[in-house]
């Protein structure tokens, strides 16, 4: 148990010695505009708490978040959530946080297919949240392109892509594409070429990734990688962007009229800003209250669902 979580034991331990724990209302808040996302993990958690069971008032996930408007209302003993809220406030500015950044993405990318990848950021037993929150974003996250792309750690094992991509596509079945992550070993034009030699018809598209680049620089070798893969004789290979994909620069890419048919994400979302929550009672047993500066009372939020939870 750590320290912080001990102090807040604490404090409510002087309440039960007084047999003070009124059904307490509680308003949470974004402090910037973005995606909500994160109810369905504080459902779960308030479940675990058991109890008298509680009366949740909540956005739909991927509702615009307004700053400062509530986004969703908890009332059950104060007592039985006291110490969870600073959790809950982490649960929806973390998957908030990603959400909003998926969000930006794929608005960005308009018409073109935005595709969930394993990010190098998020712990593995965080991994289901993120996923769930970047679907709530508009990420596609069961692609089978994604399920086509080899990683490139297993391209530098053996030394050799075209050598690995044999061995992948033959493990593959029939029904998954088959993407290739170009330049681990060469500039990505020339080994883009190559692999599509050596695979023929079996190779879907290729994927490239956006490093640090003037968009300039990286809008030229896209246009150089689809007219060297048509002269070749390979038009239907199609080619997707991964890496340091970001709004920003989608929208420097835009203009230049790249030949991108898609975009593979995942550390660019993981790395997003938490969304930032407040807490704030509004009840105590039914008589309005609050801290000074604020209305006592609920807030009127006509866009929230009331949920009961046993």
């Amino acid at each position: 148990m750590s320290t912080l979580h001990e102090l807040n034991v604490q404090m409510n331990g002087v309440l039960t010695r007084e047999a003070l724990d009124p059904v307490a209302t509680m308003e949470l808040m974004p402090q910037r505009e973005g995606i909500f996302c994160g109810a369905r993990e504080v459902l779960y958690a308030l479940r675990e708490l058991g109890g008298h069971g509680f009366q949740v008032w909540t956005l739909d996930e991927g509702a615009h978040l307004v700053p400062q408007q509530v986004a969703m209302r908890v009332r059950g003993h104060f007592l039985e959530y006291s110490a969870a809220v600073n959790g809950i406030l982490g649960l929806l500015a973390t998957q908030s946080g990603w959400a909003t950044a998926a969000r930006a993405i794929v608005d960005q990318a308009g018409s073109l297919p935005v595709m969930l990848t394993a990010p190098n950021l998020i712990l593995p037993q965080a991994l289901a949240q993120f996923e769930y929150a970047a679907h709530v974003g508009g990420i596609a996250i069961d692609s089978s392109l994604a399920r086509g792309l080899l990683a490139r750690s297993h391209l530098v094992l053996r030394g050799d892509a075209l050598r690995a991509l044999r061995v992948w596509n033959e493990s593959l079945t029939p029904e998954f594409p088959r993407l290739a992550l170009v330049g681990t070993f060469h500039e990505p034009v020339d080994e883009a070429v190559r692999i599509a030699l050596g695979l023929g018809e079996h190779l879907t598209g290729v994927v490239v990734e956006a490093e640090s680049a003037p968009a300039e620089t990286f809008s030229e070798t896209l246009h150089e990688l689809r007219e060297q893969l048509d002269l070749a004789g390979f038009p239907r290979v199609k080619i997707f962007v991964c890496g340091d994909v970001t709004p920003e620069r989608i929208a420097l890419w835009q203009p230049r009229g790249v030949p991108c048919d898609g975009f593979f994400v995942g550390d660019t979302i993981a790395a997003a800003a938490p969304l930032p929550f407040r807490a704030e009672l509004k009840e105590s047993d039914g008589k309005p209250l609050a801290r000074r500066g604020l209305v006592p009372g609920t807030t009127p939020s006509p866009r929230l669902k009331r949920i009961e939870v046993d």
